[in-house]
């Protein structure tokens, strides 16, 4: 199955794993490590590139891969090339040892029999701060801590220990057992007392957290592949308050009282589960709703939101598909399809229950136009939102047009998509040219 990257503008060289090859022309097996030459042999994937201009890394090449494949009719075995790609473009696993810290230095090893789940209780969603800065001394803040890594929402993991080191996370025996790997917060929250707080902009925070959840799913995957841990089994798995719970870590409430308080819908054994399926496992995967034959009908009208507390955004038209961001009340959306009382919006689906229809609208027709950005880096996503990955970046003042635009999380003046089917950019950035 020959897959052509027919991406306007790139590609001089790829870098992988810091390994640079000139690639003109030639077969993308030819230009990768052995290991993922041999996972694409297997899935029987071809992909081929073109002449291009400028850099493209291997994630954004693999996303765009990816991209291309999702829309294919693959076998069985095919399609198993899916979960290479999301690996790759998804998490990005970085050494960045605190070799200040008492802990590393003490650096007692382990036998590791779980995984423990942290959230670091503080409106910071950099990992490399905590990574590089605030736990690279030798007692942060005047304590003995330190965990194995700390990841972000946009998949970046920076490992802080050798996997196979004590971690001081736990405060109790799981120290001597368990892996300890703390997510980063938003910074739209305000923690008031305890494990409560407030949040300015709830929708930005779901993203954020969502996009920690993933990657800390793809990280214990590998970990429990690494260790040869099964992540269903009693124990394995823990967060740091269910090791409270069992008497081997100190009373704390983390991720759980993050999750709850977005109403996230996220707990410890959906987590778990995800983890599994991840590594490939069926016989114990939760079961997934079925892509809905599409008889939705085509609409144009604007409504407003109508429910007190809220109207959570899904993945698909009924409460059986998972929540990707939450409306406030009084909120004006533009519905473009029906299906069975949901309402499609552009990123979404939402329960017609709680809106009113305000006006009939008339579909516009959109003019591509050009810009240039007003920014030095301005990041290209594979969706139109903040929840989306990362797949490349513009740095330069070129003229770039847009050709669709959709609103989304992360960005006020809405998002575009980048001619070609490069990306998606924020077009708060952005300026006409």
């Amino acid at each position: 199955m020959p897959i052509e990257l027919q991406q306007s503008g790139y590609i001089g060289s790829i870098s992988y794993f810091k390994r640079s090859v000139n690639i003109s022309g030639k077969n993308f097996s030819d230009v990768v490590t052995p290991t993922l030459r041999e996972e694409l042999e297997k899935a029987g994937v071809e992909i081929q590139y073109q002449q291009r201009t400028d850099t493209l890394t291997d994630r954004e090449v693999l996303a765009l891969a990816s991209s291309q494949l999702a829309n294919e009719d693959l076998t069985s075995e095919e399609r198993s090339v899916l979960g290479i790609f999301d690996t790759r473009i998804h998490m990005e696993l970085m050494k960045s040892y605190v070799t200040k810290n008492e802990c590393y230095q003490v650096a007692r090893k382990i036998d590791v029999k779980g995984l423990m789940l942290h959230s670091v209780g503080v409106p910071q969603p950099s990992a490399k701060v905590f990574a590089t800065s605030v736990y690279n001394q030798y007692m942060p803040n005047g304590a003995e801590v330190c965990v194995h890594a700390f990841l972000q929402s946009d998949g970046k993991v920076y490992q802080t220990l050798p996997w196979n080191y004590e971690g001081w996370h736990a405060g109790g025996s799981a120290n001597k057992t368990h892996i300890g790997v703390e997510m980063c917060e938003p910074d739209t929250i305000r923690y008031t007392c305890g494990a409560s707080f407030t949040v300015s902009d709830k929708a930005a925070a779901q993203a954020y957290v969502k996009g920690c959840y993933d990657t800390a799913v793809e990280l214990f995957a590998y970990l429990c592949d690494l260790y040869d841990l099964d992540p269903l089994k009693d124990g394995v798995i823990v967060s740091h308050a269910e090791g409270y719970k069992r008497g081997i870590a100190s009373g704390h409430a983390d991720p759980e009282h993050l999750w709850k308080g977005l109403g996230m819908g996220y707990t410890m054994d959906g987590f778990r589960k995800a983890v599994k399926a991840k590594m490939g496992g069926t016989a114990t995967e939760p079961a997934k709703p079925a892509a809905p034959a599409d008889t939705s009908t085509a609409v144009q009208y604007t409504a407003q939101v109508n429910a007190p507390s809220g109207l959570n955004v899904r993945k698909g038209p009924g409460t059986s598909y998972s929540v990707l961001r939450a409306l406030p009340n009084g909120t004006k959306v533009t519905v473009t399809k029906e299906q069975n009382g949901w309402g499609y919006i552009g990123d979404g689906w939402i329960s017609l229950e709680w809106v009113k229809k305000i006006a009939d609208v008339s579909a516009p027709t959109f003019e591509p136009y050009l810009f240039r950005t007003t920014c030095d880096v301005l990041n290209i996503r594979s969706g139109p939102g903040t929840n989306y990955p990362v797949i490349g970046q513009i740095k330069d003042k070129k003229r770039y047009t847009i050709v669709e635009e959709k609103t989304g999380p992360g960005s006020a003046k809405g998002w575009g998509r980048l001619k070609a089917g490069v990306g998606w950019i924020a077009k708060d950035w952005v300026e006409k040219a």
